[in-house]
């Protein structure tokens, strides 16, 4: 029986990028793989070849870019944006899908599926991550942002070209509703825990008095709010020492923010490590996971410290969606210093975690049978 062959398409691939997107887009590549054709299109990164077979998925990379090209003041490159647009469709057309699953950002591409699809009859599946509103498009655009009313109309334009639609949580899947989306058409999915596989890799370590996080650096990632908490956390927990995982746009204002506030010695500022296994190890070792992001539709970051058995706390302002931040802490701003102390002093870390039962949800061994209801739902 013929293999039934599914392209996914997104600017971007891990491990070339790390963020949660490219780790989402992974992880459902390789537990497809097995069971059906699969494809990657993607930018071509540094270090990448055009054509490349590995983990028996067929990848083809074009229109040259690099992690450093990646991001233009504080945000994502529109240059290369409109380089995978124009670019897309003259390797998609060398190609039949039934299937194509897209990452919607940056929006840009979308069109040329739709003109793909609607000329070969391929099904098409868009992953949605976060919808927009027009003041945020603003701010984002900086400079720009005089084209915020056209990007939010864009951006509405695009999302609604697809025959279905995945979305990372509940959250996301409301705005597509508010949109004009048929529920119907959308589908919650978002298989980033191998739990089995993380409690091997990170064995029970030694606790620390330590607050982590780790995450691509970007102004929407609010470190600066980080190491506010972390500061006045250290005065009411003393010996308390920070671990910052990343690389980014913001590297160069972080370190000068650690250095203006006094922070050289008690906070760690490191790029990515090269195998999970290392971050894993580090977030079980630590008393806390502190993400004050402003920007976030899952954040895969906050369930893998969960799974590890670490707390993870949240500011009140937080876009994480209700089935993440039902396992977390969560405090407003004059209170997170005090939280953050508490759990750091306290010898008992799993008091501080809830509703662990949630992360069934997030589990990467639902991957075949999701997709299996998804492309029968499709007729394929």
């Amino acid at each position: 029986m013929k293999k039934i062959r599914v392209g996914f398409v997104s600017d971007t691939l891990y491990p070339y990028m790390k963020g949660g997107v490219e780790t989402l887009r992974y992880v459902e590549m390789h537990g497809l793989s097995g069971y059906y054709d699969i494809y990657s299109f993607s930018m071509l990164f540094d270090g990448m070849k055009r054509r490349f077979m590995k983990g028996g998925i067929h990848h083809i990379a074009f229109g040259r870019t690099s992690q450093k090209r990646f991001y233009r003041h504080g945000r994502r490159s529109i240059t290369n944006a409109i380089k995978f647009a124009a670019l897309l469709p003259l390797y998609l057309f060398r190609y039949r899908f039934d299937v194509l699953e897209v990452n919607a950002f940056p929006y840009l591409h979308i069109p040329a599926v739709k003109l793909y699809c609607a000329a070969t009859g391929c099904k098409f599946v868009l992953s949605v991550s976060e919808v927009w509103d027009r003041g945020y498009w603003k701010g984002y655009l900086g400079a720009l942002g005089l084209l915020g009313f056209a990007a939010d109309m864009f951006e509405k334009w695009t999302l609604k070209m697809a025959d279905s639609y995945i979305t990372i949580s509940s959250a996301t899947t409301r705005k597509l509703e508010r949109i004009g989306v048929e529920r119907k058409k959308i589908h919650e999915f978002s298989p980033v825990l191998d739990i089995a596989g993380m409690q091997r890799s990170a064995p029970p370590a030694k606790r620390n008095m330590t607050v982590v996080f780790a995450g691509r650096m970007i102004k929407e990632k609010r470190v600066d709010r980080w190491l506010d908490v972390f500061k006045a956390a250290s005065r009411l927990a003393p010996g308390l020492s920070g671990v910052l995982v990343g690389e980014g746009p913001e590297e160069g204002r972080i370190r000068e923010a650690i250095a203006r506030k006094g922070l050289e010695k008690s906070v760690e500022f490191r790029p990515f490590y090269k195998t999970k296994r290392e971050l894993y190890r580090l977030i079980r070792g630590s008393s806390l996971l502190l993400n004050m992001s402003e920007r976030e539709g899952l954040s895969i970051i906050a369930l893998e410290g969960i799974a590890l058995g670490t707390p993870v706390v949240l500011p009140s302002y937080t876009p994480i969606p209700p089935e993440v931040k039902g396992m977390c802490v969560v405090g407003g701003m004059k209170e997170l210093p005090g939280i953050v102390a508490k759990i750091a002093k306290s010898g008992d870390k799993g008091a501080f975690i809830k509703n662990v039962e949630n992360l069934d949800m997030f589990s990467t061994a639902n991957t075949p049978i999701f997709y299996k209801k998804l492309f029968k739902s499709l007729g394929l």
